[in-house]
């Protein structure tokens, strides 16, 4: 028994010291199995934040690539591109060569021009000469012929005073001018002088006195028809020289018989005025220097009344080429103004603008500017011929740093100024372009202008001049 109860007390020692480890060691695994859950915390945070960032690198990565197949395909395009302003470039360059070539061309053909020209110059002034020599001796015959006439007339007066006459003056008359039948000419000289000619002619020579009895009379009666005629014309203007008191002719015989008379038929009058239908544009060609700033300013404010300023087109300066390639049907207004007044106004006005500064035309008065040819040539923007007008119309004014022009028309002044010269063809185009305008005024004469414009527009302008 005692020997139970000591195995027994051993046993529950050995039980005892076998609880205590346990329950540390369970204490200690708690613990380690507490700091692993916060670890494990920890763990899932951070697997969450870098699902979300692998996410946000994975949207990265698609907009790169869209945008990388996006360069790609831009890159491709700008290549395209290249390549065919190249192609461009490659085929200016042949049409450039070929317009170098016809211009080799033409310039041969301008040199043989000049030459032919030069040829016909030095013949025509060997003409001349002779002319001359032919005129001198003409005018001779006519200075004694002139003072056979005054002798006549004096004779006249002194029969027309006397009571009776005994002789026969217009018979008398007319045999003296059948006398004087102009000399042969050589080929080719004029064979007729106008009347005022022939007058200052005689007058010159001394045959007409300008304040005696005898002029007064002469100056009364119709002009004789030109001596190089045939006798027989002479004899008639002769006829026609009776003194406006004769009994046998009207008093006005003399003033019928000096009437003026026209070769050409009378000119018809033009088609009615336009009327302004409220749909086509109002397009003003602005000529420089023309009071052009005033119109702009008028038209707006006259148009906005009625709302209609966004049909007027104004406001900068461009010639017909910009016209003709943007506004083709519509309807053309222009100012014109005096050519001496507006070249005299754009020439102070040029001596104001900042790319003259340093040059002589900002001390210059007109009269010496237009003594002096280099300051006129530099500033030929003020005078030169089509700066009024026709440079405007025709599409070919050289001013392209301040004159809008078609994207088609040609920027080369050289260019410009060669068509200019093509006198008939580009006075004809402006005729043409003026007689289809749909209005145009003249600025000396700008009530009555104005006054026409807004009875074709049906509009009350606030005229500003």
């Amino acid at each position: 028994m005692a020997k139970f109860e000591h195995n027994f007390q051993q046993l529950f020692l050995t039980l005892t010291n076998l609880n205590q480890t346990q329950f540390q060691h369970a204490v200690t695994v708690n613990k380690q199995l507490a700091e692993n859950t916060q670890h494990l915390g920890e763990m899932r945070r951070r697997l969450a934040e870098d699902t979300k960032n692998i996410a946000q690198i994975r949207e990265s990565i698609t907009e790169l690539e869209a945008l990388s197949e996006e360069r790609s395909f831009n890159t491709d395009k700008a290549v395209q591109n290249v390549d065919r302003r190249i192609d461009e470039i490659k085929e200016k360059i042949k049409l450039s060569k070929i317009a170098i070539s016809d211009f080799e061309d033409s310039q041969t053909e301008i040199i043989l021009s000049i030459n032919k020209i030069g040829s016909q110059i030095s013949e025509i002034s060997k003409l001349e000469e002779g002319d001359k020599e032919q005129l001198e001796r003409l005018q001779k015959e006519l200075a004694i012929d002139g003072g056979k006439i005054k002798t006549l007339e004096t004779k006249i007066v002194e029969k027309k005073k006397a009571p009776k006459a005994d002789i026969d003056i217009e018979n008398r008359k007319s045999v003296v001018m059948k006398k004087s039948v102009t000399p042969t000419l050589k080929p080719g000289t004029p064979t007729q002088k106008s009347e005022d000619d022939d007058q200052k002619i005689r007058r010159n020579a001394g045959d007409i006195p300008k304040n005696d009895e005898t002029s007064k009379t002469t100056s009364e009666k119709p002009k004789l028809t030109k001596i190089s005629q045939a006798p027989q014309t002479e004899e008639k203007a002769v006829v026609s020289q009776k003194p406006a008191s004769s009994k046998n002719e009207p008093e006005n015989a003399t003033v019928n018989a000096t009437k003026k008379t026209f070769s050409h038929a009378p000119m018809e009058p033009r088609e009615p005025l336009r009327i302004w239908n409220g749909q086509h544009y109002l397009v003003f060609l602005h000529i420089g220097k023309a009071g052009g700033t005033s119109f702009d300013s008028m038209m707006s404010k006259g148009l906005a009344s009625i709302n209609k300023k966004a049909q007027y087109i104004g406001g900068k300066h461009f010639d017909w080429s910009f016209i003709e390639e943007r506004f083709p049907a519509d309807d053309v207004l222009t100012l014109f103004r005096d050519p001496a007044s507006r070249a005299i106004s754009h020439f102070h006005f040029m001596q104001s603008l900042s790319w003259t500064k340093g040059m002589k035309i900002r001390d210059q008065t007109i009269s010496t500017f237009l003594q002096d040819p280099e300051s006129m040539m530099a500033n030929r923007g003020a005078w030169q011929d089509g700066q009024a007008a026709v440079s405007w119309l025709t599409g070919t004014h050289v001013g392209t740093s301040w004159v809008a022009k078609g994207k088609h028309a040609t920027k080369d002044k050289n260019e410009m100024e060669a068509e200019s010269l093509q006198i008939e063809h580009i006075l004809g185009l402006a005729a043409d372009r003026v007689e289809n305008m749909f209005w145009f005024g003249i600025l000396e004469d700008i009530d009555r202008s104005l006054e026409l414009l807004q009875h074709q527009l049906n509009v009350t302008l606030p005229v500003s001049y």
